[in-house]
């Protein structure tokens, strides 16, 4: 079972305390997840905190106590125990006020493993994961996230054995650890070397981009584009990177 502890981050201030927590995931999901975290916010009574996500990749998030009020593009959610998002070129501006969440960070892999929509679909889109047909399988794991008496060994066994039940394998694998793989070569400037360093024809690497990085290849050379934004290969790359 996961469950190494990788970071440790802690900030206060007079008004609210954070401390956040990343486990890294078991070698059998190798390739699979960014990381799994848990964060603890305290604020005074009846207070809440502002901020924003920088654009990341798919995520779910459990929250025990507070819920948040979050804005990123044109989806808006608010009261949700259980949140999801699609993978983000855009900021998420959240409201949330005291509370224990854990969050699942989902790359490409893991996307293709675990969720049956393609990323493009989804793509800068937030929503209640409980009623979203993409995520609702997943609701399953609120009730023991969202249990404010259970404690982290616990919570993280029942990340992983609801992961390990739900995951089924993809065809296009090996090509998504090769599209994945090239992204972070410096050398690569074109569309055409990215399709190449990766093995694959530029269409398949279209359809396997749109499928679960959300970039498209038919924005302007030289680049892939994140969902409907032309972005160079560089702002690709920092993607993958972050």
């Amino acid at each position: 079972m996961g469950g190494q502890r990788t970071r440790h981050i802690g900030k206060r201030n007079a008004d609210f305390t954070v401390r956040s927590q990343f486990y890294s995931p078991s070698p059998e999901f190798d390739g699979c997840f960014t990381t799994f975290y848990q964060l603890v916010l305290e604020v005074e009574d009846g207070k809440t905190v502002k901020d924003h996500l920088q654009p990341e990749w798919a995520n779910i998030r459990f929250f025990g106590g507070s819920r948040p009020t979050a804005t990123i593009g044109t989806s808006q959610l608010s009261g949700s125990r259980f949140t999801a998002t699609g993978p983000s070129s855009l900021p998420c501006e959240f409201e949330l006020g005291a509370s224990r969440m854990w969050g699942i960070g989902f790359l490409p892999l893991g996307w293709a493993r675990f969720i049956n929509v393609d990323a493009r679909e989804l793509a800068n889109v937030g929503c209640d994961g409980a009623t979203h047909p993409a995520f609702a399988k997943f609701e399953g794991l609120a009730d023991a996230l969202c249990d404010e008496s259970a404690n982290d060994e616990q919570q993280l066994a029942a990340i992983e054995d609801t992961m390990r039940a739900l995951m089924r394998p993809n065809r296009d694998e090996p090509k998504i650890a090769r599209v994945h793989k090239a992204l972070v070569e410096p050398e690569l400037n074109t569309v055409d070397d990215l399709a190449q360093a990766s093995g694959i024809s530029v269409r398949t690497l279209e359809r396997v981009c749109l499928a679960v990085f959300r970039l498209c290849s038919k924005a302007p050379d030289p680049a892939p584009a994140l969902h409907a934004q032309p972005v160079g290969l560089d702002a690709a790359r920092q993607a993958v990177v972050d």
